[in-house]
């Protein structure tokens, strides 16, 4: 009897919590490095560039030993000074002809992919900037919502053709929680797609509750199928993101994990391999009107960049429709607390110009995410805080946090 309560008692719960431990590791391997991800690849250039810069320099000094030549070298220094010297190389030999030749092949072929990888980024952003132009200049254009919302999907799908983007949808308030309509999805529906949610539930949910975006880089861990003969477990981890206002620059940061935030309610695999879910939160109101979903079929499609221009295209859609209900419903009595929430404080649409990178992305006003308002005070000792304690990559101690909620 003791024993079966030793393993009920103590037995059962150490190797749950191992279980769970590891399970956490796996979680934190894969997403603390990738929080490092466009810092690592700045030093892996910068490395590179070394490695070539160093290899040079060594080849035009064996150039010019060769060029020189002993007699020279005799005539120039003592014998002893000479056999100093060339001890001294001896020593580098066995660098010079195998560790720095592996380095320099390490490096071309580093720089080779990077460029390879980087030659779709100009386009990439010419593409969000030219984009929001049209988005812009074409609003008026649109005389409502429903009109309003499937010409934006259209020109959003547009920004991330490059990343393997599939659809673009959203998510609205309805009596039966977040539904997505008919024409809120672009280019196309597909069956079983429009998944109902209840507010907090799902990755969707989670954004409409707290106004925060989130980015789930995969969905199957560590291939991208269940079956065949390279199966893999679900991942339906996310991270989310805060943003902070630091001088003119909005910043995405404070990065945490979300555990299970998202729902696998299709009948088969997932329609897509990773996406990015963004509130339509205007700025200055308080509520949540919606969630903009970005689905992509390659693993990992973006990086922090392509997430802030996902928030930033959530931030001017929302802005918009918010002013377009608020015109609708000029000279009308606004009676009900929610209808004063969707009406916003000021038309700021036009003061949001990208800044093209992770984090440089220019916008007016101060936002505070972790409350879920906006402060528009720029100089208060709230904000100095905030901006001091703000980190760009995800932390150790909210890593150490994550396990607390990750083992409940």
């Amino acid at each position: 009897m003791s024993d079966v309560s030793f393993r009920r008692g103590t037995l059962e719960p150490l190797l749950q919590t191992i279980r769970k431990g590891f399970q956490y590791l796996c979680v934190v391997a894969y997403f603390w490095p990738w929080s490092y991800k466009t810092a690592v690849r700045h030093y892996l250039k910068v490395g590179s560039l070394v490695t070539l810069l160093i290899s040079t320099i060594t080849f035009l000094f064996d150039m010019s030993l060769e060029w020189i030549g002993t007699e020279r070298l005799h005539k120039w220094f003592s014998s002893d000074t000479t056999s100093e010297l060339q001890g001294v190389l001896s020593h580098f030999s066995p660098v010079k002809k195998y560790v720095l030749p592996a380095l320099l092949i390490t490096a071309v072929i580093y720089l080779i992919w990077h460029h390879y990888s980087e030659i779709w980024k100009p386009g990439y952003e010419f593409a969000f900037l030219s984009q929001l132009n049209r988005f812009m200049r074409d609003r008026e254009a649109n005389e409502n919502e429903e009109a309003l919302i499937p010409a934006a999907l259209k020109v959003f799908h547009k920004v991330f053709k490059d990343s393997h983007i599939q659809r673009c949808s959203i998510y609205t308030v309805s009596n039966a929680g977040l539904v997505i309509p008919d024409p809120y999805i672009y280019p196309d529906n597909v069956k079983g797609y429009q998944i109902s949610l209840q507010v907090g539930e799902g990755v969707a949910g989670r954004v409409f509750t707290d106004g925060l975006p989130r980015y789930v880089p995969r969905l199957l861990f560590p291939f991208t199928r269940v079956g065949g003969l390279l199966p893999s477990i679900p991942f339906p981890h996310a991270v989310k993101f805060e943003s902070q206002v630091k001088g003119d620059t909005l910043e995405l940061g404070n990065e945490a994990l979300d555990f299970d935030a998202f729902k696998n309610a299709y009948e088969a695999e997932p329609l897509f391999r990773s996406f990015v879910s963004v509130p339509l939160k205007p700025v200055g109101v308080s509520q949540c009107l919606g969630v903009l979903n970005f689905d992509f079929s390659a693993v990992d499609a973006l990086d922090k960049s392509g997430i802030a221009m996902a928030f930033v295209l959530g931030k001017i859609l929302a802005d918009e429709v918010s002013r377009m209900r608020n015109r609708q419903s000029s000279g009308k009595t606004i009676g009900t607390e929610t209808e004063k929430n969707l009406v916003p404080q000021s038309d700021t649409s036009k003061e949001v110009v990208p800044r093209l990178g992770p984090r440089l992305i220019r916008m007016g006003g101060v936002l505070n995410t972790t409350s879920g308002s906006e402060n528009p005070s720029r100089g208060s000792e709230d904000h100095a805080t905030r901006v001091q304690d703000f980190s760009s990559h995800l932390t150790w101690r909210k890593i150490k946090a994550g396990w607390s909620e990750f083992k409940k």
